[in-house]
């Protein structure tokens, strides 16, 4: 992409075009789901879908007023979106490793249920109702 078409693009993003978002997303976006998937730590890629990074981050990048990006290079945004897509990663991971409440390393798999020791089939009692053999009918 040549500096007169992305600042031409860019242009056209700050003045509000759903064709160019469209556009800056088709084209910038491959680099920052390389950046999230490459950053996402293996513990998480069965817990996140890098997909949703892609979307927070440009979600936070459209959610910024037009006038905090100015970039003259395609570089400079990318180094940006490579950013914001670091930060989203890392605050996840931050959550999934360093809080009590959501941290993977306290969650353990199934294979302990193997381990119980088995019941007999049919050695299993009913419990037994209070008023078994009581007198007294409730009719």
């Amino acid at each position: 992409m040549h500096e007169t078409e992305f600042t031409q693009l860019m242009r056209r993003v700050r003045e509000g075009s759903q064709d160019a978002a469209r556009e800056l997303v088709h084209r910038f976006g491959p680099h920052v789901l390389r950046v999230v998937r490459r950053r996402l730590h293996q513990a998480l890629r069965s817990k996140f879908d890098p997909c949703d990074f892609e979307q927070e981050v440009w979600a936070a990048f459209f959610a910024m007023p037009p006038d905090r990006y100015m970039f003259d290079r395609p570089e400079q945004l990318n180094w940006f979106l490579a950013a914001l897509a670091n930060n989203k990663v890392v605050e996840a991971v931050r959550q999934r490793f360093l809080t009590k409440k959501f941290n993977v390393n306290r969650e353990r798999g199934l294979t302990w249920i193997g381990t119980l020791p088995r019941s007999r089939p049919g050695s299993r009692r009913r419990p037994r109702s209070p008023w078994h053999g009581k007198s007294g009918s409730c009719s």
